[in-house]
């Protein structure tokens, strides 16, 4: 028996549409790969006492782009900050520009800062020429689960 027409072709199609329906299923492995990296933000915010809400709320919604050859899903994060989240950063200074102003959380701020600056919200409303905050850890969040998609796509 000969195969006639487009066979393979439209064959290709369907298997690539296949692919791309089961990774982006509610449910599906692209949604449990996103919820794994903001579970690993939450543990992570949680053992460095950070907040990570920000980077979770600035994730872009995955989306699909067909290619010649198949297709490629692409998702992320927004937040200016993400990056040095995930890369981890180490001791630096931070310059203002030319102040930085922030609310230092009361219970964090040593009690020379309740004497020089005025309480605001759940501490004190802060000013410096420049901050030399300690690194960050790497948190790993986006990294972390491509193990995961890759051995998904692989069985």
């Amino acid at each position: 028996m000969k195969i006639t027409g487009d066979f393979q072709g439209n064959l290709s199609e369907a298997l690539v549409d296949a692919a791309i329906e089961e990774l982006m299923a509610d449910g599906g492995p692209v949604e449990q790969a996103i919820e794994q990296s903001h579970e690993i933000l939450r543990q992570y915010g949680q053992r460095n006492d950070y907040s990570v809400d920000s980077i979770i709320e600035s994730l872009q919604e995955p989306e699909v782009e067909r290619t010649a050859n198949g297709f490629r899903i692409r998702w992320g994060w927004a937040a200016e900050h993400a990056p040095y989240f995930e890369w981890g950063t180490s001791d630096h200074v931070v310059e203002g520009d030319p102040i930085l102003s922030f609310v230092w959380d009361s219970a964090d701020a040593p009690a020379w800062v309740a004497e020089e600056f005025e309480a605001e919200g759940d501490g004190y409303r802060v000013f410096f020429p420049q901050t030399e905050p300690s690194g960050l850890p790497e948190a790993r969040f986006a990294r972390s689960v491509l193990d995961y998609l890759r051995a998904e796509v692989a069985r």
